[in-house]
């Protein structure tokens, strides 16, 4: 029994190391709580109206972005350490000007050594890893098949925070935990703020591209 404890200790402790600070889709893929896989709108809602988080301002990300590996661009990319790969689960947050302000992704350390929302506002911090190049306007691009238009229309609006997170139900509590997070401060603040929610599904092409490229 005790040495079923220690290999057990081992195990999740390699596991946390992998998840938490590798960024690669293997990882993410061998580890994910459950199969990777298309996720419709409607099991979407399903799977957020379970997490008790908004289910407003859906959207899938492309999967031409997933097949060329767009989010290793650096017009793109929210980690500047590109050879740790893509990150499926990551938020990125703009101001009223729709400047990149701030972000995470797990590759950065777990969310919860980060102070984000203080009460009614976000804090802004700085980590070597953010690209603080990307901008919303290339952002829209892997969301949206208009994205000048949606640009337009959010910059119309003037929040005050706009942040997009990319999420899955297949990655199970670790998007849980994220959404959370920015779910709570957008049902609490003040603050006008548009909560974009991008989906990464996974088709079996999808899967073996991410597969095959490591």
């Amino acid at each position: 029994m005790y040495k079923l404890k220690f290999y057990l200790n081992i195990y999740l402790l390699a596991f946390s190391v992998l998840f938490f600070y590798s960024c690669s889709s293997v990882v993410q893929l061998a580890f994910g709580v459950k199969t990777p896989r298309v996720e419709s709108l409607k099991e979407q809602k399903k799977i957020l109206e379970k997490w008790d988080i908004d289910t407003t301002q859906l959207y899938f990300i492309k999967r031409s972005f997933i097949l060329n590996n767009s989010f290793d661009d650096p017009i793109y990319a929210l980690d500047t350490f590109s050879s740790r790969g893509f990150s499926p689960i990551q938020f990125r947050i703009y101001d009223r000007g729709l400047d990149f302000y701030t972000g995470w992704e797990q590759c950065i350390g777990p969310l919860k050594y980060y102070s984000f929302f203080q009460e009614d506002t976000i804090t802004k911090i700085h980590h070597k890893a953010l690209n603080y190049s990307i901008s919303l306007k290339n952002d829209l691009n892997f969301i949206s098949e208009n994205p000048d238009t949606l640009y337009k229309l959010i910059k119309s609006q003037k929040y005050d925070y706009v942040i997009i997170a990319l999420w899955s139900g297949w990655l199970g509590s670790f998007s849980k935990d994220m959404l959370k997070e920015l779910d709570g401060f957008y049902k609490t603040t003040s603050k006008k703020v548009l909560f974009i929610k991008a989906n990464l599904s996974i088709d079996e092409e999808m899967k073996e591209k991410m597969e095959g490229s490591m």
